[in-house]
């Protein structure tokens, strides 16, 4: 099943990630894209102001700063709806979970 989100201005930060519809607790809501880069690279990226990384596992990151990616507006929050599952070594299981506990900004 496709769950429907949308890029709006946020309250929190510039662009956030909303919920276009009902999510039921535990569903796959969308995944992080982007280049795997490694630690080092993390560095530099970070150094140049990109906000956009994801930290993947103890080897490599992935850098989400592209246009196809979503997912790089979910902000964070003091009261997150929504987690991670434990990343594999698999680069598309970095899916975002909603945890049910809210319906409005992801």
């Amino acid at each position: 099943m496709k769950v429907h989100v949308r890029v709006s201005t946020s309250r929190i930060a510039g662009k956030g990630l909303f919920a276009a519809q009902d999510i039921k607790k535990g569903t796959r809501i969308i995944q992080y894209i982007g280049q795997r880069i490694s630690k080092d690279e993390t560095a530099e990226r970070l150094d140049q102001g990109n906000q956009y990384i994801f930290a993947f596992n103890d080897h490599y990151d992935i850098d989400g700063k592209t246009l196809k990616n979503k997912a790089r507006y979910i902000n964070h929050s003091c009261d997150p709806n929504c987690d991670i599952p434990h990343p594999t070594h698999h680069l598309d299981c970095g899916q975002t979970r909603y945890s049910g506990r809210r319906r409005t900004q992801l």
